[in-house]
């Protein structure tokens, strides 16, 4: 038989399969239309469960397992109900000048792609982008086009144009049948997560059409594989959009993607080997000005408490960055509380986490209390070994505390964000001063004040050190020890009968000391620099890093998203960004430059000259912070502002929510740095009624008594900018600050809360209180 003859016989062929199909559809059209629904209803329902949310780096396996499922399910259904659910594939096409048709098939499809895409553009402004999301590793996106462009073409033909436009031709006229699979295909692509955007339009339209052009061929010509084909090529524009992405993630894309200057970086030098601003060395650069091995109290420091909290693969480069030579790994180091807590335990105990973690728990609790009064070795014999055992460091760590200037490396891999560097420090200065404040309420017990003395202005020094570090973070441990000393202070002033001359001593000292560092310039360089080199950072990655951003919100739950309900508002923001981030610019100019504004509105409110005033600013940058979350995580705006100026809008919209979840309350820092301000003054006031009372043998009725003899001027509350409370008793005095809730506790501390009471009055009552001595 020749070829002629073969391609004139299949006709009659399929003609009568075809007829006998419509036969038994008519006979059983309930059955062919209960069947076709099923079909399509449970593929949507694994459609929406598979893709209804970001499946990450498992998008391409859910791609191939639902394929398997649309092109398998129609053969399935034909094995089970031959008589009605039968459909016939003819792959290859019946005439060979059907592949020119194929071709002018083809040049429609895109032609009518292009005349959607203007049509968009006259209307909305802007053609809709076609969302490419899930893996951010290279293999991972080389599945997901082999999954897009090969694999979904022919399990959707299998399906649509293959099962679902037979089944309807059995049902109704080819026509109808025509209209209704193309419209049910483009319901099939539609794909909105959650919220319906312009995209998910767009592409609804384009599969409608993509839909009825593919099946005007299967109806006419009968041939699978020219659509297939067809289908292929037009989804092969999602090359584009991944291969843009693949060259970003596997580093071949261009790792600056910002402008370095002082509006947008804030610094210009140093730079790193790919171009961007090296803030760890910046940082640096700044902190070690002027010093030297010699003057540095970190020399002696770490010398004082070991090596063991810098991490090993740094030491090397950590102690050449401070001048002095590595320390060995064991030698007479401190001890922190936790690991002699650790070395008392049985060896039975010291296997048990739980006992370890209730015996250090414990041993933490007592510790605070023996901070706040004198105590002997009989009530906490732990306490005087531990001490005992640290005599050596400790002596150490009072000479370092003498030393003016205090530099610790910002110590890190080449390419580390300024955000991960490790401050191996930090927590132990927590530590040391713990000791150095039990140490001195032990003297307090034995009668020797000037040694207590000599302990708490050891504190009070190792603060002020520990605020010359770079970080918010080291800031707020030093703000910490410097409450631990005036903790101390209290304790010597409530339980001690100081001399005059031992008064004045002690007060010269506190005179002499340097004011603590400004939480200001901590905002101002370190915590906007560790910002920008986030940004920075993402902007190099693009939206990989945008998509690791979504998946720690899914994870994160912060208490001012949830006071906001904005949590998972800002989930659904991120969702949509991640869909229009491949085909939208990113201006990161705009975002650094929304980020300094942030900052310089910050630190503008912390420099003003009065307190009162920096609180008033700085509540009002909080409401327009919270404002910004609100707007933020308004993910139904998106879409409309994206039709304007896409590339303006959509980098406005990644701004705001970066600022969303990197910028916290900016109050928060002043009300830290003017706690321990204000005890600091307490302090000094109760060492002037001290000095006050010891000449006259009573306290002063009012604190402006002690003008000018015992002190220029009486500070004020700094909480409320009016007078602090004072009242003199029978054998003593009470003195209080209002603390950070701005009103008076009636001389309640956070110490004598129990029930959830928001006590916070910064109190120093002489003598101490009967319950405070037992």
């Amino acid at each position: 038989m020749g070829t002629t003859e073969r391609e004139s016989s299949r006709p009659v062929a399929q003609g009568s399969t075809t007829l006998e199909a419509r036969r038994q559809a008519v006979e059983h059209p309930g059955y062919v239309l209960g069947i076709l629904v099923a079909a399509l209803a449970i593929t949507e329902l694994v459609k929406d469960i598979a893709f209804s949310t970001d499946r990450g780096e498992w998008l391409p396996l859910y791609e191939f397992v639902f394929c398997g499922l649309i092109a398998g399910l129609p053969f399935l259904l034909a094995k089970i109900a031959p008589q009605v659910a039968t459909f016939e594939i003819q792959w290859w096409p019946m005439l060979w000048r059907h592949w020119a048709w194929f071709v002018g098939m083809v040049c429609l499809l895109f032609l009518m792609k292009v005349l959607l895409a203007t049509l968009a553009v006259a209307v909305a402004g802007r053609c809709p982008p076609r969302p490419v999301i899930g893996p951010v590793t290279p293999t991972g996106i080389v599945l997901v086009g082999i999954a897009g462009v090969l694999i979904a073409p022919i399990a959707e033909e299998i399906f649509f144009r293959g099962y679902v436009l037979e089944q309807l031709k059995k049902l109704t006229h080819s026509t109808v049948a025509l209209a209704v699979q193309a419209f049910l295909f483009g319901l099939f692509h539609v794909y909105t997560r959650g919220v319906f955007t312009s995209h998910a339009l767009f592409d609804s339209v384009n599969a409608f059409f993509v839909g009825m052009i593919l099946g005007v061929w299967r109806i006419k010509l009968r041939s699978f594989l020219p659509i297939v084909l067809a289908h292929v090529l037009i989804n092969s524009t999602l090359i584009v959009p991944l291969k843009a992405r693949y060259d970003q993630i596997s580093g071949k894309s261009d790792p600056i993607q910002h402008t370095i200057s002082e509006q947008t970086t804030r610094i210009t030098q140093p730079l790193r080997p790919d171009g961007s601003v090296d803030y760890v060395a910046a940082l640096n650069e700044r902190q070690r000005q002027g010093v030297t091995p010699e003057n540095n109290a970190a020399v002696l420091f770490w010398k004082a408490v070991g090596p063991e909290e810098i991490q090993p693969e740094y030491r090397t480069k950590y102690f050449g960055m401070l001048g002095m030579r590595p320390l060995r790994r064991r030698g007479d180091y401190f001890v922190t509380l936790d690991n002699f807590v650790d070395r008392q335990l049985s060896t039975a105990e010291a296997s048990d986490a739980e006992a370890k973690s209730a015996a250090r728990y414990d041993a933490l609790n007592r510790l605070n209390l023996a901070r706040q009064r004198p105590w002997s070795p009989a009530e906490f014999p732990l306490f005087a070994e531990w001490l005992t055992a640290n005599e050596k460091p400790l002596a150490l760590l009072i000479e370092a505390s003498k030393r003016p200037r205090r530099f610790d490396p910002l110590c890190c891999r080449a390419r580390t964000s300024l955000i991960s560097v490790p401050l191996p420090a930090n927590l132990i200065h927590r530590d040391v001063a713990e000791a150095l404040c039990a140490r001195a309420t032990w003297r307090l017990s034995e009668r020797k004040p000037e040694e207590a003395w000599n302990d708490l202005l050891a504190c009070h020094r190792l603060a002020r050190l520990a605020g010359q570090c770079a970080t918010t973070i080291e800031a707020f441990t030093a703000f910490t020890v410097e409450e631990m000393a005036c903790d101390g202070d209290r304790a010597l002033l409530q339980y001690t009968q100081l001399r005059a001359v031992q008064i004045a001593s002690m007060r010269q000292d506190l005179d002499r000391l340097p004011p603590m560092p400004r939480m200001v310039d901590k905002l101002d360089a370190a915590e906007r620099f560790t910002y920008l080199d986030v940004l920075s950072d993402y902007s190099r990655h693009g939206m990989k890093a945008v998509t690791e951003l979504n998946d720690v919100l899914m994870l994160f739950d912060d208490d001012e998203f949830v006071e906001l309900d904005s949590h998972d508002k800002l989930k659904n923001t991120i969702s949509p960004l991640i869909q229009y981030g491949d085909r939208t610019a990113i201006d990161w100019d705009l975002i650094l430059r929304m980020g300094n504004s942030w900052y310089d509105r910050i630190v503008e409110a912390c420099r003003m000259p009065t307190a009162a005033e920096q609180r008033k600013a700085l509540r009002k940058i909080d409401e327009d912070l919270r404002r910004l979350k609100k707007t933020a995580a308004n993910a139904e705006s998106l879409d409309k502002l994206l039709l304007d100026n896409p590339e303006k809008a959509f980098s406005e919209r990644l701004g705001q929510v970066l600022l969303t979840f990197f910028m916290h309350d900016p109050q928060h820092y002043l009300r830290i740095e003017n706690r321990a301000t204000m005890r600091f003054e307490l302090s000094r006031l109760g060492f002037a009624l001290a000095a006050y009372h010891a000449d006259r043998h009573a306290y002063p009725e009012k604190l402006a008594d002690l003008v000018p003899t015992y002190l220029a001027k009486v500070p004020g509350d700094i909480f409320t900018g009016s007078r602090l409370h004072y009242r003199r008793e029978r054998k003593g005095y009470l003195l209080h600050s209002v603390g950070i809730n701005g009103k008076s506790d009636g001389a309640k501390g956070y110490d004598d809360r129990k029930n959830l009471e928001d006590w916070d009055d910064l109190v120093i009552r002489v003598p101490a209180p009967a319950a405070s001595r037992e």
